[in-house]
């Protein structure tokens, strides 16, 4: 498989800094984007709704999940992310556009924010993609997947592990939501790795409930109509995941209330885009 390039500086709508082109995308198997999106803007905007982490749920133990990272833009936590080998980082677009790849930096093997942990690797990185269909429809971003190329591999270990991308359309019931945002509405994040293992809904049950309904293949709806346990502010990008693979990207929700359920970028969709990058 041939495999996207990535070129120093910033990426947007097709260039990198210096006006250099980045390849075409080579997905013949990518499904168009819905005709209401709209592009992606050039600066990182405040996508309000749209950051989302866990609410409720309980608290993992120490390397409970290895494959989750932290995304820190100017030394402060901004996202979450997941391994997919030693050298990529999936997370969501919303989370990288407009943000300069200098400021980033990526923190595996964490679990306690303000501990340093021995088993903690922290990596620059070179650059990132975000997929070029990314936009927003009724201010909710659609296509939410981006892929982040470490400046050094990372040391795989009990605290340090790669989550498999999804092969197949194998039923979804319960998965599994881990990151460090606010445990309810209105809190600060969480200083602590969280987790909530939550139904998976189709996704006709969102419509009524959030900003818009849901484009089936792109998006899941997952969490309880009453939030009780699901995303809140604080940690776009991290996991959901099941059987040991990733099925999901934290993507948005309902408003500031984080009372409703949480939407999540379906990656079966986007496999073979990311796996022309990572390989």
């Amino acid at each position: 498989m041939k495999r996207q390039r990535l070129f120093a500086g910033f990426i947007a709508a097709g260039l990198v800094g210096c006006g250099v082109p980045v390849e075409p995308q080579q997905d013949p198997q990518q499904t168009p984007p819905p005709a209401e999106v709209t592009p992606a803007p050039e600066a990182n905007a405040a996508v309000g709704e749209a950051e989302q982490e866990i609410i409720g749920g309980a608290y993992a133990y120490q390397n409970q999940f290895p494959y989750q990272v932290r995304l820190l833009v100017n030394g402060g936590h901004y996202c979450g992310g997941t391994i997919v080998n030693a050298n990529w980082i999936v997370t969501a677009a919303h989370c990288v556009v407009g943000v300069s790849p200098q400021s980033i930096v990526v923190v595996a093997g964490d679990n306690i924010i303000n501990t340093y942990e021995s088993t903690e690797q922290a990596r620059t990185i070179v650059n990132y993609a975000y997929h070029p269909a990314f936009g927003y429809a009724g201010n909710a971003p659609v296509h939410d997947v981006a892929v982040i190329l470490l400046s050094s591999p990372l040391a795989f270990n009990y605290a340090v592990l790669p989550l498999a991308l999804p092969t197949d359309t194998a039923p979804l019931t319960y998965l599994t939501a881990s990151g460090w945002g606010n445990t309810f509405a209105g809190s600060g994040q969480s200083n602590s790795l969280k987790y909530a293992n939550l139904p998976n809904n189709p996704v006709s049950a969102c419509d009524g409930y959030l900003l818009r309904n849901l484009y089936p293949n792109f998006e899941l709806c997952v969490g309880y109509a009453n939030g009780i346990e699901g995303g809140c502010h604080g940690d776009s990008g991290g996991p959901l995941a099941a059987g040991g693979v990733l099925r999901g990207i934290v993507s948005w929700g309902r408003g500031y209330s984080c009372d409703s359920y949480t939407v999540f970028t379906d990656v079966l969709t986007y496999v073979p885009w990311i796996r022309s990058f990572t390989g």
